[in-house]
């Protein structure tokens, strides 16, 4: 009975440490970090290296504010092929995350990234992913959603606020607006009776 646990926990196991692992079988690095609207999630994946030849997908889910203030998930994949020597690692992709080779270094647990200058900026970036699996992902998924709904809520009700301090600040329908002190309307003056008219009456 205890060899047959033992079985079937190992069957358990050799999976879950071949996902981890960045040699001998398939690989899962999770980068999820950034704050405000650019919080962000980074998965580099790729199957068992065929002589030290690797191929997988980069996938980058970021925030989308294209129709601010509400926010929404963008998510961009592209495949790659890559080299593997020893804890080298070259990544060569169609454009995304800024050019077409990253350079990475595989550590215990860990993948460091370099990406080509950026064409506009010239900026380098660089980030540590961690070993991990499809459910550490979509964890992290789950949550830049969640985060992502919290903000639209938050700007609904902002909105909805101010729009509430425009209708309260506006001058009532029908009045006249407060520029000032409106001046009292008063009766024209009359003009007195010519005499002559008086005494062309009193003749007749």
């Amino acid at each position: 009975m205890k060899i047959r646990l033992l079985a079937v926990g190992m069957a358990v196991l050799l999976p879950m440490l071949a996902a981890c692992s960045g040699s001998s079988g398939p690989a899962y690095y999770v980068y999820a970090g950034g704050t405000g609207q650019s919080r962000g999630i980074l998965l580099i994946a790729w199957s068992a290296p065929q002589d030290s030849q690797v191929q997988g997908t980069i996938t980058y889910d970021t925030v989308d504010t294209s129709d601010a203030p509400q926010e929404s998930l963008a998510v961009n994949s592209a495949p790659f092929t890559g080299m593997i020597n020893g804890s080298s690692v070259v990544l060569t992709t169609s454009g995304l995350l800024g050019g077409t080779t990253i350079n990475g270094t595989l550590g215990d647990g860990t993948l460091t990234i370099t990406t080509p200058p950026d064409s506009s900026t010239g900026t380098i970036h660089s980030a540590t992913l961690t070993a991990a699996s499809t459910s550490t992902y979509n964890s992290d998924l789950a949550s830049l959603r969640a985060s992502i709904s919290r903000a639209n809520v938050l700007a609904a009700q902002e909105q909805a606020q101010q729009q509430q301090q425009q209708q309260d600040s506006a001058p009532p329908k029908g009045t006249w607006p407060r520029c000032g002190t409106t001046p009292a309307l008063t009766e024209p003056a009359r003009r007195p009776a010519d005499p002559r008219l008086r005494r062309h009456n009193h003749r007749r």
